[in-house]
């Protein structure tokens, strides 16, 4: 069937009281808001609405030498200074012969309309040096008099990678510009202001809404070991994941297999291929389904409480695994307040790596530790001697690092938790976070291995 004008955009033009009506596929039409009579239609003369059809033809509008007539146009507005506001794509018809033009650029337009002379002209554009392909959705609207904000949705083309969503002040400085994941307009935003100083927001403490650790699994023992505490009263909906053949690393896990187990050491779930768990649509619907069919996934709805998790290998194989446990919902009164992984650590890519995500509006004080020689009073046998713990952002700069605990420069607050390492050659990172993604590295002293624990409490709660 063919789509032969596809609207995308409307808005009321006061001063004529006519409707602005944008056909992707054709032109920008004005309707007259009482008769419904069409009054003017504005867009390129080559595509087969002009071509065709004399009717149309007589109620097109000129456009001004040296101005751009719209084309495959999306987001019309009337802007306060009362000209049309719209963002040109310059994409041809896609469903019409002939298609008109073809721009290989997209720009932000604004236009006066001159209708006793049936003439239009364009005022201005952004950004006016054809350097921007976004031929689909996109958007501009006027926030204070010529101050705009603009969304290009597909930048570089379909299927397109990123959208870029920004704002520019009168004098065409850009105020703020944010880059988000898209894919064929799916996650299109319209850029709409929005006024929201007189708002007040509830606020709420930074916490844990992801929490994860990469390690070598080993064998038998050597597997790696997550543990994580539930705070609160209610029942808590997370994701937990192992993952293994999606890893960008030699030596990965090629086949996953996850265990969880309660307080008291009962094996409660289990899950070898993530397709195979009773979870599977909620895991589908978070969008956290991993990349690989053999890798593992569990969708539990858990007391607060401690609870344990192990990555293993089926049949007793090794390889850099990953851990991953997601708090799905986060609105929910109980948190996640620590977690913890022992893991063989090694050199270069087997070193144990855990990573954090944080949301709230609210900084919170986060414990990291490094463990290694205490575990040997727990019966590891190969415990890592000295380890040195790091702290990363989310570019993977260094944060704080430390290596004795003893020896950070905020030992007293660290001693006043109470959670203090019982080893003075063990690691202790005590700092205020904000909403971010943080990434832990726990290593050997001169390169060397044995078994380790990194720990993240979030504490206050």
């Amino acid at each position: 069937m063919e789509d032969w004008f596809h609207n995308n955009a409307s808005t009321y033009r006061r001063a004529d009281d006519t409707l602005l009506v944008s056909s992707r596929e054709n032109f920008v039409v004005a309707v007259d808001y009482d008769t419904k009579q069409v009054k003017w239609i504005l867009g390129d003369k080559t595509k087969r609405w002009y071509v065709e059809f004399a009717s149309l033809r007589a109620l097109a509008l000129d456009v001004a030498r040296g101005s751009h007539v719209p084309i495959g146009q999306h987001a019309l507005s009337i802007a306060k200074d009362s000209n049309l506001l719209l963002f040109d794509n310059g994409t041809n018809s896609q469903h019409q012969s002939p298609a008109g033009f073809l721009r290989p650029f997209a720009e932000a337009r604004k236009f006066s309309l001159n209708l006793a002379a049936n003439l239009v002209t364009e005022l201005w554009s952004y950004p006016g040096d054809m350097s921007v392909f976004t031929p689909f959705c996109s958007s501009i609207y006027e926030d204070a008099p010529l101050s705009y904000m603009l969304d290009y949705a597909v930048l570089g083309g379909i299927p397109g990678g990123n959208g870029v969503i920004f704002a520019l002040t009168s004098t065409g400085e850009k105020v703020f510009e944010y880059s988000y994941p898209t894919f064929q307009c799916d996650d299109a935003y319209r850029s709409l202001p929005i006024h929201l100083e007189e708002t007040a927001f509830p606020t709420s403490n930074v916490h844990l809404a992801n929490i994860s650790s990469r390690a070598f699994v080993g064998a038998d023992d050597n597997a790696s070991i997550a543990g994580l505490i539930i705070t609160g009263t209610a029942p808590k909906s997370l994701v937990i994941r192992g993952l293994g053949p999606s890893l960008p690393v030699d030596g990965h896990l090629m086949d996953p297999t996850l265990e969880l187990y309660n307080s008291a050491g009962e094996l409660i779930r289990t899950n070898d291929n993530y397709n195979d768990t009773p979870g599977l649509a909620v895991i589908q619907r978070e969008g956290l389904a991993p990349s690989d069919a053999s890798e593992a996934a569990m969708a539990p709805v858990l007391a607060p409480g401690a609870y344990t998790v192990i990555l293993r290998g089926a049949g007793n194989t090794t390889g850099v695994g990953l851990i991953e446990v997601y708090d799905i919902d986060l609105r929910n009164s109980s948190k996640l307040a620590n977690l913890s992984t022992r893991a063989l650590v090694g050199k270069g890519d087997q070193v144990l790596i855990g990573g954090v995500i944080l949301r709230g509006n609210q900084i919170n004080r986060i414990l990291f530790r490094g463990i290694g020689p205490s575990l040997q009073t727990n019966g590891v046998a190969n415990p890592l001697r000295d380890p040195v713990l790091e702290v990363r952002d989310q570019n993977g700069v260094v944060v704080k690092s430390n290596d004795d605990w003893q020896n950070a420069n905020n030992v007293g607050e660290i001693e006043a938790t109470g959670l203090q390492p019982a080893n003075d050659q063990e690691s202790a990172i005590l700092m205020p976070l904000v909403t971010g993604e943080y990434t832990t590295i726990l290593r050997g002293k001169g390169g060397t291995t044995g078994i380790g624990l990194v720990e993240m409490y979030q504490l206050g709660l």
